[in-house]
């Protein structure tokens, strides 16, 4: 039972509310008698821009499950409404296309550094941070719209952040762009499949099952 609704939190207190909790194995989100902190729809791209901009220092008083766990509940929306904020035509277009680029942050000055080398889709045991890494663009509720010329710019900024997070030297981060990129095949499958196929010629000797998740992905037909 929600016991106290705000819509006006402070950064503080709602990156306290978020990430400050012990790590259960039914998301704290489910308990009884929670405090419901989750800002109104601007200030949330705002709040959410500015963690993931720099999520190693803002969420540096959090450990690596709390992180993960605070991640999941933002990212998911049977958890919280945060990602739908993204496509609320009421906000501004700059302010949501920045706040989708600043996805790519978690990545290259979280993930890569806090996840473990290995492969989530075989269930190979990782960090925590591993499990967020992997599911990120398989729990954001966002799914492509081609035929829509605003969504259509959105859904353009969220495949860059994948093509790019495929640069990165972490087999964890370019595991996730490739969940994200097999389950966009649907939308826009000519472009994905360029994506995929320029990312596995430049990199010739990626571990092999990497690169068998990449041909799947390359065919929308992952896990």
């Amino acid at each position: 039972m929600v016991i106290f609704k705000s819509q006006n939190p402070t950064f503080n207190e709602w990156l306290t509310w978020a990430f400050d909790h012990p790590i259960l194995d039914k998301g704290w989100w489910f308990g009884d008698d929670i405090e419901w902190l989750e800002p109104a729809p601007m200030k949330t791209v705002a709040y959410l821009t500015k963690v993931f901009e720099d999520p190693a220092t803002i969420l540096a008083n959090f450990s690596d499950g709390q992180i993960n766990q605070g991640l999941w509940f933002i990212a998911h929306n049977a958890c919280s409404s945060h990602m739908f904020a993204v496509i609320d035509d009421d906000i501004a277009l700059e302010d949501r296309i920045t706040c989708v680029r600043s996805f790519y942050f978690l990545y290259e000055k979280l993930f890569v550094n806090c996840c473990s080398p290995t492969l989530s889709h075989l269930s190979e045991h990782g960090e925590p941070l591993n499990e967020i890494c992997y599911m990120w663009w398989d729990l954001v509720p966002i799914c492509g719209q081609p035929d829509q010329p605003l969504r259509a710019k959105i859904d353009q900024e969220i495949l860059k952040v994948m093509s790019r997070t495929l640069q990165l030297k972490s087999d964890a981060c370019r595991e996730g762009a490739l969940h994200g990129l097999g389950h966009w095949h649907e939308f826009y499958p000519r472009l994905i499949e360029d994506i995929i196929d320029n990312f596995l010629q430049d990199n010739p000797n990626l571990r092999p099952e990497l690169a068998r998740y990449a041909a799947s992905a390359k065919t929308g037909k992952i896990n």
